[in-house]
């Protein structure tokens, strides 16, 4: 079981870190001097004035030969596959790392839970930020949007926070330090 769990891991780890690279290459055309975040400064853009900014913007064709409005979507789009490993990685590390006896299996079950509600927060930020990339600006979308990407980062950082800390208790624990 634990060499099954490890596996596991394994792979949503490489999932995740493979999308990482694919986010970077699609999302680098989208660093311009008005949008130094990226796709980043379109999910905290939270006024329809600042996505019309960015949405002003981006109608310029990039290196890549074509507007950074598409390259928004392509990068977007990607980010629903990358949702996938991220939440899983975190959800299943997290599950697994609370069933071990050093460690406070419900905080471990709690901090699973937060991965999973962070990648749905995700979910529905992706599509706020298509919605405005197709051109319906509206305020409520961008309020909407910049508040799931706030609570996204803060509940994945409480999760993964928690992650370390479990797996630091099972290190020490290991290494006779407890």
């Amino acid at each position: 079981m634990k060499t099954q769990s490890s596996n596991i891991i394994k792979y949503l780890l490489y999932g995740t870190l493979l999308m990482i690279l694919i986010m970077q290459y699609t999302g680098h055309p989208l660093k311009t001097p008005t949008t130094p975040g990226g796709i980043l400064s379109l999910e905290f853009a939270d006024t329809k004035t600042k996505i019309q900014s960015i949405y002003d913007a981006w109608q310029a064709t990039n290196t890549r030969g074509r507007t950074n409005i598409s390259q928004a979507r392509i990068n977007t789009y990607w980010d629903f596959v990358f949702i996938f490993f991220y939440s899983a990685l975190f959800f299943y590390w997290n599950w697994v790392s609370a069933q071990n006896p050093v460690n406070n299996k419900y905080l471990g079950k709690a901090a699973a839970l937060l991965a999973i509600i962070a990648g749905t927060l995700d979910v529905i930020e992706n599509l706020g930020m298509l919605k405005s990339l197709n051109g319906n600006i509206l305020d409520a979308t961008a309020d909407m949007t910049s508040l799931c990407a706030t609570i996204k980062f803060s509940l994945l950082g409480i999760s993964v926070l928690i992650l370390m800390v479990q797996r630091f208790r099972i290190w020490r624990s290991r290494s006779g330090l407890a």
